[in-house]
């Protein structure tokens, strides 16, 4: 029959091998090879020594082991054990709701958790391991370098330590918030969180939620929802396809590298590269840049002062947002510009464009582009050369400016058309237009009747029979009209109109 003592703040030395119950509080007890038990509510109790055996059957104690090999048990609600050694042995039994295990050495084990009880493992110290067994335990990596074995499920990890590299299928969720921590992880549905520095987690599974809130990290995941909000210059990379990312902090640095990814990019002057195909792209923050490498992506620009380059084939782009620049490198593409203003855009390629807001304006640098304008008071400037345009019925008031030359103007009655550039010439074809050349040397085809000429550049020759209401502002132009009922007002200089 084991001794019992009910003394407090007391040093307890027993022969090695001795039993004891503790009934006070604030002992130490010194012995080898012994069995202690603390049975004081709230109590605390230091057992110094190898190979013990302490038990622990009081709710809200607080036990301290100092020595290797030893074995603890623990039965109340809320009790404490630290391990100062090394391969100990810690059973939580199942009335120990809420236990908490430190472990300040190496080679333990810790075994009966369940989910109901959420107990609390924590491993301190630089290079230790330890072996979780049960389920539902939440594990804190505290040290450097250090391993934990987890046999179970529903366990959740904090990764506070640094350099830590860690293989499981057991936890259900991961937080890595230390410098250099490699986690991968296992199984469907797990949260992540990257709040650290260097970081890098990989998810062999689907359906994951991950947020990275840290700097430099990378998480490997398909088929999941990540959402990046980074300090300023915060880097992130993402790797894996079908996700969907969005980037909501500001001035961050994004990476992607995969395909089919659902992006959205929210922030301000956030810097994103994807490297993939077939993205789904939306970006309504301001003042972003967004480069996208790869075929086929759905791209829409709805905030303001966006930057977007696409080095792909087979594009679709859709601007909403004012003062758009858009860069297309490749083929095949198609942009939609709507109620926008202040929009430029660059193509390699000819390009289709159609335009569908009323009072959209827009700039496109490039040649040979098809252009339809389908709102009311559009206004498109071409700075390319061998251009059409289309005006459809409900492009009322459309203003088109030709900077290069050979382009084509089709459609709706009324559309005004500006020529600009030294040479430069240009087909306008319907009925009453309004047409300006205001460069020199220019010229124009007219197919239609009744339309309005107006030449401000200078010498400009020019012979048609398109035109009715015909005014020379410039100098030394030179027009021969045919038709009746022309006007024609002479206001410029050395001018000649044969009528």
């Amino acid at each position: 029959m084991p001794n019992t003592t009910n003394v407090s703040n007391t040093t307890i030395s027993l022969t090695d091998g001795s039993s004891l119950i503790v009934t006070g509080t604030n002992d130490t007890v010194l012995v080898n090879s012994g069995w202690v038990q603390l049975n004081t509510p709230g109590g605390t109790i230091t057992v110094n020594g190898t190979s013990d055996t302490l038990s622990v059957v009081s709710n809200f104690s607080t036990a301290v082991i100092n020595g290797s090999g030893n074995a603890v048990s623990l039965a109340g609600t809320l009790d404490t054990v630290t391990l100062n050694g090394s391969n100990e042995t810690v059973t939580i039994g199942a009335s120990a709701p809420n236990a908490v295990v430190n472990l300040n050495g190496t080679g333990s084990t810790v075994t009966g958790g369940t989910s109901a009880m959420a107990a609390a493992v924590v491993l301190s110290g630089a290079g230790n391991a330890a072996t979780v067994v049960g389920d539902g335990y939440w594990v804190t990596l505290a040290g450097a370098s250090e391993t934990v074995t987890l046999s179970g499920t529903g366990d959740r990890l904090i990764l506070s330590g640094n350099y830590i590299t860690l293989n499981t299928s057991a936890a259900i969720s991961a937080t890595l918030s230390g410098v250099s921590d490699t986690v991968t992880l296992g199984g469907n549905g797990v949260s992540v969180a990257l709040s650290g520095t260097n970081d890098v987690a990989t998810l062999t599974g689907s359906g994951a939620n991950v947020s990275m809130n840290g700097n430099q990290n990378t998480v490997s995941a398909s088929g999941s929802t990540i959402v990046v909000s980074m300090a300023a210059n915060g880097t992130a990379t993402v790797v894996g396809s079908g996700d969907s990312i969005s980037v909501v902090g500001n001035q961050n640095l994004v990476t992607l590298t995969g395909s089919n990814e659902t992006l959205t990019v929210s922030g301000t002057s956030d810097v994103v590269t994807s490297t993939g195909s077939s993205d789904i792209v939306t970006i309504s923050g301001t003042s972003d840049a967004v480069t996208l490498t790869g075929d086929g992506h759905q791209v829409t620009v709805s905030g303001p002062g966006n930057t977007v380059t696409l080095n792909g084939n087979n594009e679709s782009v859709s601007i909403y947002g004012n003062g758009t620049r858009l860069t297309l490198t490749g083929s095949g593409d198609s942009v939609n510009v709507s109620s926008t203003s202040g929009s430029t855009i660059t193509t390699a390629s000819a390009t289709s464009f159609t335009m569908t807001g009323s009072v959209s304006g827009a700039t496109i640098n490039g040649s040979g582009n098809t252009v339809s304008l389908t709102g009311q008071q559009e206004t498109v400037t071409l700075n390319g050369s061998n251009e059409t345009v289309i005006a459809g019925t409900g492009a009322t008031n459309a203003v088109v400016n030709l900077n290069g030359t050979g382009s084509t103007v089709s459609g709706l009655s009324g559309t005004a058309v500006v020529l600009s550039g030294a040479g430069n010439s240009a087909t306008v074809i319907g009925n009453t237009d309004f047409v300006q050349l205001t460069g020199n040397s220019q010229s124009v085809t007219l197919i239609g009747s009744s339309d309005w000429l107006t030449l401000s550049g200078n010498f400009i020759t020019l012979s048609t029979s398109g035109a009715r209401f015909v005014t020379l502002a410039g100098m030394n132009d030179t027009v021969t009209l045919s038709g009746t009922g022309l006007v024609t007002v002479l206001s410029g200089t050395s001018d000649s109109a044969t009528l």
